[in-house]
């Protein structure tokens, strides 16, 4: 039997939220403009075709980030599913009641769409989420990790097996990228729900932005880009086909 591949890619959109637009003052939503342009996964919406399925998460993670955890410790730095501080710890903007109900919101029905996603599907086929991000060097020096590859795999121990990290390495070192597992980032999303389930598996795929983007770390230089998706589809199906 086949997976049934899904990609999750919360990272790659730049909008705000309706309601919040209101909540901010115009040198806040100054600060998030310039913040979105670090942190946002750049075109990573866009670097898979051959996933069955795809969830993308609608708004900037400035706003609502939906890969953080519902107490995370990175909370402590302004740096919580709501972001009061910027990645290398300027104020972003002021603790505000009303955004962080609107974010939790927006979270929680994310989380909703990828659990119901994934749990209608696992009675007929086991489900493989991939989970899709990129990073720059410059955001990659905060993990206090030394390695820069240009593809990060990022595992889990019971969800991740050793021949998926075997299959996605050999792909992306034949198209001539080189790989790391779990560095400068480590782990991959793992719905609560489907921690323990033996029919879910999950793998991410962190890339250095360096491979697609121009210097400027926001316009995608076509070949570059091109060349990627070539072997991220490529992996995607192998690990499809590899099950």
């Amino acid at each position: 039997m086949s997976i049934y591949v899904i990609t999750h890619v919360p990272h790659a959109r730049t909008e705000t939220p309706v309601e919040m637009k209101g909540l901010f003052t115009v040198d806040e939503m100054r600060r998030a403009a310039r913040e979105i342009e670090v942190v946002t996964d750049w075109f990573t919406d866009e670097m898979i075709h051959t996933a069955d399925e795809q969830i993308i998460f609608g708004f900037s993670r400035v706003f609502c980030d939906v890969e953080r955890f519902i107490d995370d410790p990175l909370e402590s730095v302004g740096q919580g599913l709501f972001y009061n501080k910027t990645l290398d710890g300027r104020t972003l903007r002021e603790a505000n009641a009303d955004a962080q109900k609107i974010a939790q919101s927006y979270y929680d029905r994310h989380h909703k769409w990828l659990n119901q996603s994934i749990q209608m599907t696992m009675p007929i086929s086991p489900v493989l989420l991939i989970d899709v991000h990129s990073y720059s060097d410059f955001q990659a020096d905060f993990t206090g990790r030394i390695a820069r590859p240009d593809i990060c795999l990022g595992t889990d121990s019971r969800r991740t097996s050793q021949w998926m990290i075997d299959e996605a390495r050999d792909v992306f070192e034949r198209h001539g990228y080189t790989v790391d597992v779990n560095t400068p980032y480590n782990g991959t999303m793992i719905p609560e729900s489907c921690q323990k389930n033996p029919d879910f598996f999950a793998i991410m795929f962190e890339v250095n932005k360096r491979t697609y983007l121009n210097d400027d770390l926001r316009t995608r230089e076509p070949r570059k880009f091109a060349r990627l998706q070539l072997a991220m589809d490529e992996a995607a199906a192998t690990l499809r086909a590899a099950s």
